[in-house]
């Protein structure tokens, strides 16, 4: 059993949504691609024990991401950008009791956490910058403008500064 056998399942899992993780091995809702790999018992063994870091080197809330964020952000910095940008505002759906979940009725997924996303008319490069910025100070930043005491108009300037500033 290898680490990347675990990240298919739940590659899978993600595409194929189930109320919980023991309905892909339950014989009316099996989904094979995920239930003829493993075990359902052994699977949550592993996903208990599966760490990306160092519990006992951990000294902020976000030093367990952190890896994570600098491979998302490496694989950002491989995709070629167009001529032609745009930073807009996007909603990752959670509903979870968490403070930096955010509302907004005119998203199609109206809670979640918000994030800026740089797109072009081909490609989609998804940044996950402000998400661990926001993580570290605690609020979700752009939110209410910069602390509440600029405009949104300064919060979306700065946005794109860091997009460009992110990708060069």
């Amino acid at each position: 059993m290898t680490v990347a056998m675990i990240l298919r399942i739940l590659i899978w899992m993600s595409l194929i949504k189930q109320p919980n993780s023991r309905r892909y091995w339950s014989p009316n809702t099996r989904i094979d691609q995920v239930a003829d790999v493993i075990p359902v018992n052994r699977f949550e063994e592993i996903k208990r024990f599966l760490h990306f870091t160092d519990n006992q080197k951990i000294t902020t809330s976000t030093d367990k991401i952190t890896l994570v964020f600098n491979q998302i952000k490496s694989a950002c910095q491989k995709v070629p950008l167009e001529e032609n940008l745009s930073c807009d505002e996007q909603i990752v759906p959670f509903k979870g009791r968490i403070s930096l979940k955010t509302y907004n009725p005119k998203k199609p997924h109206k809670w979640g956490y918000k994030i800026w996303v740089l797109s072009g008319r081909v490609t989609k490069a998804e940044d996950v910058r402000s998400l661990l910025q926001a993580l570290r100070s605690g609020m979700m930043m752009y939110s209410t403008g910069l602390n509440g005491r600029k405009t949104v108009k300064d919060a979306k300037i700065k946005v794109v500064r860091e997009k460009v500033e992110f990708y060069v």
